[in-house]
């Protein structure tokens, strides 16, 4: 993990990792998706008020992914 992961309203995390991936866990901390990204996600993931999330990745794009499933 780099930098603070975010917590939702029902306790998930999110957060950006060095392996080119955003991850969500529970609050138990199990995980519960994984989504691909082109590079390294070093700055904090931010959620946004619909529903998704927005991650920049070193590769030069911000990636939109829906916090439920993780899908982009």
């Amino acid at each position: 993990m780099h930098g603070s992961p975010v917590e939702d309203a029902e306790g998930n995390l999110y957060f950006g990792a060095q392996d080119d991936a955003v991850y969500s866990l529970t609050s138990n901390g199990e995980f519960r998706w994984k989504v691909a990204t082109g590079g390294d996600v070093d700055a904090p993931v931010v959620i946004v008020s619909d529903g998704m999330l927005l991650a920049a990745s070193d590769d030069g794009k911000v990636y939109r992914i829906e916090e439920r499933f993780g899908d982009r």
